[in-house]
């Protein structure tokens, strides 16, 4: 037995078993979590959108606040929380971490906060994934937090339609400039089976819009505007996004109560700048990419879903931050487009599909999966904006990070109890 263990046929053998079974059990799992936060989240939105203006996301901003009083682990975006479940030995996610999170989030966004949906299916799919192996034979806790980084990739790669780009995503965010091919391997497996669950069984909205037009040399220096402005509002994102968690942080025993005075300032900001900038914000990546907006439009709308975004998710509040990073990068392409008097339609797609490229890796700090989704989403027509607009994008936020891995251990903290350090932060 000895014998069979240490050789490398048999452990490669084993290994791509294990990957298969994960991939059948946990792809499905993923894919059946990204359909039922999109299609909850998608009915109670048309349901509740009227009230948005009157106040309502203060009562769903109150909702999260309960749950996260017991449950804090579903306070801001989750993907902190995920890192620590996959890098941090002996971190474990409580059994009621998904149901809590997934309530959290319908709260949140159904009624109007700003806020995405990646976030909140990484966590959920992550914490299904780890409980998922618990009842397979023979695994151990390296085991379990590979099968969390599987079921946020198949959740999130059954989300987007983003077989490749959920699995790179889901690995790539855990690290600040390397990637694990080990994990690698295997989210990016269990992603494209959930992407083949999705479009074989489950009836998930698809946002991919193939770009007929390629990107010639023609394009180069609205595409490099459009990425330094997407990488600069990333980087001013980070910074206010830190700052807010830290001010959420301060309340101590009463931060709980935070996502309430969050939501107050969303419903202000849309007063103000328009209630488009409410909730996902799908329409407004669809306006951007028609070229429906205005130059002004344009630039009321970013300040006001940034900051709308900060005060949402910063304070607190249970949503994810993919989708606001999309809709910054796509409204950073229609400044560029407005400012220098751009009507051209391949022009917009090429400058659009950069700055999205470059909002993605200099908040998300995932700059080859920020390139891979906007390809797979848009079309092979897009490549070069997309990767210049994530490299320079990630180069561009490297100063600040949404997200870092430090052990809770090394600042004096338990790891099972304790939310993990704010972002932004230094080591």
């Amino acid at each position: 037995m000895r014998v069979a263990r240490d050789n490398p046929y048999v452990r490669t053998g084993v290994y791509l078993a294990r990957s298969i079974v994960y991939a059948v059990v946990i792809g499905a799992a993923g894919a059946c979590i990204a359909w039922a936060f999109d299609t909850s989240l998608g009915w109670l939105s048309e349901a509740t959108r009227r009230w948005w203006l009157f106040g309502l996301p203060v009562a769903g901003a109150a909702v999260c606040s309960l749950i996260s009083r017991w449950y804090p682990v579903v306070r801001s975006d989750g993907i902190q929380q995920y890192i620590y479940a996959c890098r941090e030995k002996g971190y474990e996610l409580p059994p009621m971490t998904a149901p809590a999170k997934f309530a959290a989030s319908l709260a949140t966004l159904a009624s109007g906060g700003s806020g995405g949906k990646v976030g909140p299916v990484v966590l959920t799919g992550g914490a299904v994934g780890r409980a998922l192996t618990r009842v397979l034979p023979w695994t151990d806790e390296k085991d379990h937090q590979e099968a969390t980084a599987c079921g946020a990739a198949a959740a999130v790669g059954a989300l987007l339609g983003c077989p490749l780009g959920g699995g790179l995503f889901a690995v790539e965010v855990m690290y600040e400039s390397s990637i694990d091919y080990r994990g690698l391997f295997g989210a990016v497996l269990c992603s494209t089976a959930a992407f083949f669950f999705r479009q074989t069984v489950l009836p998930i909205k698809s946002y991919f819009v193939e770009s007929s037009h390629s990107f010639t040399l023609d394009h180069l220096l609205p595409v490099l505007a459009g990425t330094a402005l997407a990488g600069l509002v990333g980087l001013a994102f980070v910074s206010l996004y830190a700052l807010a968690r830290r001010a959420s942080d301060r309340a101590g025993r009463f931060a709980w109560l935070t996502p309430t005075a969050g939501a107050v300032g969303c419903v202000a900001l849309a007063w103000v700048c328009g209630p488009e900038l409410m909730g996902v914000g799908e329409n407004l990546l669809r306006s951007a990419w028609m070229g429906e907006l205005a130059l002004s439009a344009g630039l009321l709308l970013l300040a006001g879903k940034l900051l709308a975004t900060v005060s949402t998710v910063g304070s607190g509040g249970s949503g994810g931050l993919f989708f606001p990073a999309a809709v910054l990068g796509s409204l950073c392409g229609t400044v560029v487009c407005g400012l220098f008097g751009f009507e051209d339609v391949t022009m917009r797609h090429m400058v659009t599909a950069a700055s999205v490229s470059a909002t993605l890796a200099s908040m998300l700090n995932a700059p080859i999966a920020a390139a891979v989704i906007q390809i797979e989403l848009y079309g092979v027509g897009v490549a070069p904006a997309a990767v210049l607009g994530s490299v320079l994008g990630y180069l561009i936020g490297r100063p600040k990070v949404a997200y870092r891995y430090a052990s809770p251990r090394a600042k004096g903290v338990a790891p099972l109890t304790s939310r993990p350090a704010s972002p932004g932060e230094a080591d």
